[in-house]
Formats: structure tokens, sequence, C-alpha cells
């Protein structure tokens, strides 16, 4: 079957509008996570953190020994941060990814996953011309998101932490955010996590 350039337009922008729909939700994409539910539905049924929640457990192993085989250097923090996870440590775990996420992140693309300053789609390098480039710039769209992750610390309602842990509020010890420890929180953190070293390992391979 032969596809033109225009159907992986298509499908890559499918993949990049349900990428910055999941991250509003705090939820990332894996190399091990497919995102191809229909996410209205989720939301009219409020079940995106439930069904998500559920398929990032299922995933968990997967998605770790990703992290520790492609972040080596990283590999002893990484380590003890599952071990809180899998312990239920949650307030233990959580700063720990999102700290190695931002670190990660920044090492590769020169900003801050969290910076939500002139943040776009649109400002996203140009797609690059072949197939692979197309569908890489479709996840890295989920990093151009302005959400409860990497918002302000007043950003602090019940309804908003839904949509994540609030990175500024638990890494400046806002007592505000001192309700984080969820296992829910953990794997958000976790799919941020595997999401910046996913993207990182493929833009220094192009």
């Amino acid at each position: 079957m032969n596809f033109d350039e225009d159907f992986f337009v298509k499908s890559a922008r499918k993949h990049a509008e349900k990428s910055i729909e999941l991250s509003k939700w705090g939820w990332y994409p894996t190399p091990n996570i497919k995102i191809g539910e229909n996410l209205r539905k989720l939301q009219e049924q409020d079940l995106i953190n439930t069904f998500y929640s559920k398929r990032n457990r299922e995933c968990l192993n997967e998605n770790e020994l990703y992290c520790l085989e492609n972040a080596q250097e990283r590999k002893r923090v990484l380590k003890a941060a599952f071990r809180l996870h899998h312990a239920g440590e949650y307030y233990g775990s959580i700063p720990i990814f999102l700290a190695q996420a931002e670190g990660i992140f920044n090492e590769e693309f020169k900003r801050s996953i969290f910076s939500n300053s002139s943040r776009s789609y649109e400002k996203i390098n140009k797609i690059r011309q072949f197939n692979e480039g197309i569908f890489f710039d479709a996840f890295l769209s989920s990093t151009f998101v302005s959400n409860q992750i990497g918002d302000d610390k007043s950003k602090c309602s019940d309804t908003l932490k839904q949509k994540g842990p609030n990175r500024n509020g638990i890494m400046h010890g806002d007592v505000r955010h001192t309700d984080y420890g969820s296992e829910t929180n953990s794997l958000k953190s976790i799919s941020l996590l595997c999401c910046a070293i996913w993207l990182s390992a493929v833009n220094a391979e192009t």
C-alpha cells in the first residue's frame, strides 16, 4: 500500500492534536503507550485519568526499562525514584521524576520542558521532509502546552490538581501543594520523564 505525503501530514496532525489534549491532563506520549483512544468520549465521562492511569500502570515496567536503558548517566537517581514509586512513596518519587525530566529535556533542546512562555505548536521547527520527522514533531507538540505541571504555583484549586502535580509548587515547598503524593501523579511524572528521554534520544539521532 502506498501512502502519499498528505496522508502522513494528516495522520501526524491527528497525533499532535491528541498529544496536546493529553498533555493538558498531565499525560505524555511514550514509546510504549498508544494514544489512539477517543479522548472526547473519555473527557465527557470524566475518565481520562482513570483510563491513562490504568494504561500507564500496565506499561510501567516497559517505561522504567526504557528510561534506565536510555539515560545511563542518570541511572542511579532514576532507580531510586522508581523504587520509591513501587513502594508507594509518591511524595519522594514525583520530585525526582520532574527534576530529571527537566534536566534531560533541557540538555537536548536548550529550553525548559516546563517553560510556558511563547509556547505554541506553530513555533515548533518546520516539519522535516521524512516520515519519522513528521511524527516526531507531532509528539514534540505535547511539550509546547501550558498545563498544570508547568504552571505557576498559584494554580492550586482541586480541579486543576486533577490535571497533574504542580512542579513549581512542589519544588518551592508551597503549602498549597503538599497533597501531590498520589499514584496517578507519579505515573504522570513517569510519562513526562519517559517522553523527555524518548524525544531527546530521537532528536539526537536526526
